[in-house]
């Protein structure tokens, strides 16, 4: 999964972790609610995990500069994907001042080629499910995903009717994708 990808003339770069990249994402991607020392410490356990093979971390820069990441893993953390073998696409974010230029959909149609590549049948993605989330929500139905028919989930869990949950990333629909069109294709 060590691809690299360019965009020619929009100075749009795809490119795999490296060490060096570790304090320029903790320095513009560590939020209020979690803390540089947290954000800090993910990225190393995220950079231990790629370089093992276990995910891989793919940042989105623009004019060299880090704008967006996400992962994918082979072997998904939710256990519907785990157990059929789902490539699960993992915390995808670019940046603000960036959104709306189509670089979610670059980064998330680049790990569908990877995961196609590995011939994977499948490929999924957990969404949360507040507002702040609706872009990807319906990023995800536009890119042709559809819900895996499990319901919602807190913590890779299904809910239960009439149980309290918080509303934060943890609440999510998963959304799952059919590959097996592009292998025939090929």
């Amino acid at each position: 999964m060590d691809k690299i990808k360019k965009l020619e003339n929009q100075n749009i770069d795809l490119v795999p972790l490296e060490r060096e990249n570790l304090d320029e994402l903790v320095n513009n991607f560590t939020f209020a609610w979690v803390g540089a020392e947290k954000t800090g410490a993910r990225w190393q356990e995220w950079y231990a995990q790629h370089e093992s093979g276990e995910r891989f971390v793919c940042l989105v820069k623009k004019d060299g500069r880090i704008v967006g990441y996400g992962s994918l893993l082979a072997e998904s953390t939710y256990k519907p994907f785990e157990e059929d073998e789902v490539f699960e696409i993992a915390d995808v974010w670019i940046a603000k001042p960036e959104r709306e230029q189509g670089l979610a959909t670059l980064l998330i149609t680049y790990f569908e080629s990877i995961a196609h590549d590995e011939e994977a049948t499948y490929i999924g993605m957990g969404v949360p499910l507040y507002a702040a989330y609706a872009a990807a929500q319906c990023l995800c139905v536009r890119l042709g995903y559809l819900p895996d028919g499990q319901g919602m989930t807190y913590k890779g869990v299904p809910v239960v009717p009439g149980k309290q949950y918080s509303v934060d990333d943890d609440l999510r629909l998963w959304f799952i994708k059919d590959l097996s069109a592009q292998q025939d294709e090929e």
